[in-house]
């Protein structure tokens, strides 16, 4: 950690908005970041931080830690920034983008424990940088699971409109065509 500070000013800006999480103790209610949520979380954040530590530019490459979390699965790393965070949804919008949009869990009882959070419930329509919803992401990596669990969910827009065009309902049919298993 004290190679941490020997490094750039400019590497500690970045540090500090892809980890804000690190720096803000209102969102840690004055507990170290590095023990929240078990080891799981603990050694992934001291990965994240040893590779910003080796190669301050890898920062500016990387996804902002809790996308890494949601593609990686790490279910109890993105449960810590959720809890922790009372602004994540704002972060969110602003990026246009949320954990659903990557999320990639082993099993549907993952899913429902996420998809029951009601701020998780907020993103199920936000649209991404193409925009797309997640269930479009979820259709396009066909992760059957997280599809299931939500088309579900009240609310969620099967009629939306990608980029492309194309809404969830038009994606799941094509997979259909391919696949029998997704008809």
């Amino acid at each position: 950690m004290n190679s941490l500070f020997a490094n750039t000013e400019e590497t500690g800006e970045l540090l500090v908005e892809k980890f804000w999480w690190l720096n803000n103790p209102t969102y840690l209610q004055n507990k170290m970041p590095l023990s929240m949520r078990g080891n799981t979380a603990r050694n992934w954040a001291n990965e994240l931080l040893s590779r910003a530590i080796r190669d301050p530019d890898s920062i500016k490459k990387a996804p902002f830690d809790w996308i890494a979390a949601s593609r990686g699965g790490h279910l109890s790393a993105l449960l810590a920034y959720l809890v922790h965070c009372p602004d994540f949804i704002r972060i969110c919008l602003h990026s246009n983008d949320t954990p659903l949009h990557h999320i990639k869990l082993k099993n549907s009882n993952q899913y429902q424990e996420l998809l029951a959070l009601p701020i998780i419930k907020e993103m199920k329509n936000i649209r991404d940088y193409d925009e797309a919803t997640p269930l479009h992401r979820a259709l396009e990596r066909r992760d059957k699971l997280l599809v299931e669990a939500l088309l579900r969910i009240d609310g969620v827009d099967k009629s939306m409109p990608d980029k492309n065009g194309k809404n969830a309902m038009h994606l799941l049919a094509e997979l259909a065509e391919e696949d029998q298993e997704w008809v």
